[in-house]
């Protein structure tokens, strides 16, 4: 059975796949690199996090990459969608449209989004992490539920969503917002997951499904430039208010919500931090990404920005 719910841990990120069983773990990686013999087992837990913060870079150069994580530190996740990369948004497309007419939309040249990758992601070509590239944004919930069965990632984790589209979209008040307003939000938190009835999720309200499933710590998006915040669904947010900064699921009679009257809210979900961008001036990532996920999303692309699908691979360990 799998649990979503707060919990803290202390993963550790290397070339290799590793266990935390306690420092030594931790310190042996070190030993093995410096060829020294190890400090009494008193002393490691110091001398181990004093090695990370003065030699991180002399770690990275070696070719390891090591990173330990705090208690009660969240794991990040960085959610790219190919669309984001355009002069302009698409919308309301279907798998059977196609590509794109590469004359009416145009992506960033390479450097650009080089650049992007670099400046504004924190990504390094010698400094990897692990990710996936998907054809579909629905895909990314499956990476999700994966990584949390292997026990490679914790739920709650961070996300940032870059994209020309919020994915929040659930149809309301029918379909998908049915479902999750008037069944899935009625559920204990650590039981959705397993219980969750995926045939109203797709590629367009994926990440409404994430958020009810409790899978985020917070939510960062990092929107097109021509996207509008009225596109928001204001009922997944605090006092049903966009601007309120957080994230608010809540469960509703779902007689009221199929006629679009839900007015009792009969249970409600943490709030989760939320921030909207919509200017790459104010995106900076802080720090770096645990995991990357990036889509092609082909009918809302043109195949001349399939290049990117390249790029992306060469800062990334798939998996």
């Amino acid at each position: 059975m799998r649990f979503v719910g707060w919990r803290r841990t202390i993963p550790i990120r290397s070339a290799q796949p590793l266990e935390f069983k306690g420092e030594d773990i931790v310190y042996s990686t070190i030993e093995r690199r410096s060829g020294k013999a190890s400090q009494p087992t008193t002393t490691r837990c110091f001398t181990v996090i004093t090695i990370i913060l003065n030699l991180k870079g002399t770690l990275a150069f070696a070719g390891v990459s090591l990173f330990i994580k705090e208690k009660g530190m969240f794991s990040k996740f960085l959610d790219i969608d190919m669309d984001f990369f355009l002069n302009k948004i698409a919308w309301g497309r279907q798998a059977s449209d196609g590509r794109l007419d590469e004359d009416i939309y145009i992506p960033w040249k390479e450097p650009d989004f080089r650049t992007f990758l670099k400046d504004k992601c924190n990504l390094r070509k010698e400094l990897k992490i692990k990710g996936r590239v998907v054809k579909d944004h629905v895909e990314a919930f499956d990476f999700w539920e994966e990584l949390i069965d292997d026990g490679q990632i914790e739920a709650p984790f961070q996300v940032t969503h870059i994209d020309a589209h919020t994915d929040l979209q659930t149809g309301y008040p029918n379909t998908a917002m049915l479902y999750l307003l008037g069944e899935l939000l009625h559920i204990p938190l650590n039981r959705r997951l397993n219980e969750l009835n995926k045939e109203q999720m797709n590629s367009a309200n994926y990440l409404a499904y994430a958020i009810a499933c409790g899978f985020f710590s917070n939510v960062e998006m990092v929107l097109h430039p021509d996207y509008e915040n009225e596109n928001l669904p204001t009922i997944f947010f605090s006092n049903c208010d966009v601007n309120s900064s957080f994230l608010e699921m809540k469960a509703y009679d779902k007689t009221q919500v199929r006629y679009g009257t839900p007015k009792e809210t009969i249970k409600f979900d943490n709030k989760i931090p939320f921030k909207i961008v919509t200017d790459t001036k104010h995106y900076n990532a802080k720090g770096q990404y645990d995991y990357v996920l990036f889509c092609q999303s082909p009918e809302y692309t043109p195949q001349s920005a399939d290049f990117t699908l390249e790029v992306i691979k060469e800062y990334i360990i798939e998996i």
